[in-house]
């Protein structure tokens, strides 16, 4: 089943973090480990389901055990190094949407309009995203429909920033003087 391509089709529910600037990947790599290691984690693996050594590399196979169900996945840990100044190291971790509807019994849907991500794999999707950010607080979160590289916390200091998706940006306090006030009818506090 996790070879099937018929189920790795039709875009990702993803959990995108931008962690930091690309130059410190010492962050990053804390987060790898954390996450790499959960007891309910299988993997690395490549592509082909073989396993790998635990470094970090641009795309990574995974299998997630969740309520008694093995749904795989892929981590892409994505440094933006043009200018390496600016850029920022993100950490993304997705799902195929065909695979999670296979998997959890949900009728196939239009995800653009409105996602229907099952309550036990967002849940645990929030739970991550909270203990990445106890690990070392990230500059900005999204959980959503093919969501990465969507938006980043510099977005949201700008009068004219557009919300397209309606998705819920998740950010620490210390960082919501890098957001305009009347952006933050978009934004979640994780510690409030």
């Amino acid at each position: 089943m996790f070879k099937n391509q018929d189920l790795r089709t039709g875009g990702f529910f993803e959990l995108c973090i931008q962690v930091s600037e690309s130059s410190k990947n010492d962050i990053v790599q804390k987060y790898f480990d954390f996450f790499w290691n959960q007891p309910n984690v299988e993997g690395p693996f490549d592509n082909n389901l073989k396993p790998i050594n635990k470094i970090i590399d641009y795309r990574l196979e995974g299998i997630l055990n969740i309520e008694n169900v093995k749904i795989p996945f892929i981590n892409f840990n994505i440094k933006e190094e043009n200018p390496i100044e600016t850029g920022s190291y993100w950490f993304d971790i997705s799902f195929y949407i065909t695979t999670i509807e296979k998997l959890f019994q949900i009728e196939p849907q239009n995800w653009d309009e409105k996602s229907n991500c099952p309550k036990e794999l967002l849940e645990y999707l929030l739970q991550l995203m909270k203990k990445l950010y106890e690990i070392h607080p990230f500059k900005l979160a999204l959980l959503d429909f093919e969501i990465s590289g969507e938006y980043r916390i510099e977005d949201l200091k700008n009068l004219d920033f557009v919300n397209w998706s309606n998705s819920i940006l998740y950010i620490g306090k210390e960082n919501l003087d890098k957001v305009n006030e009347k952006n933050l009818k978009y934004v979640k506090i994780l510690n409030e």
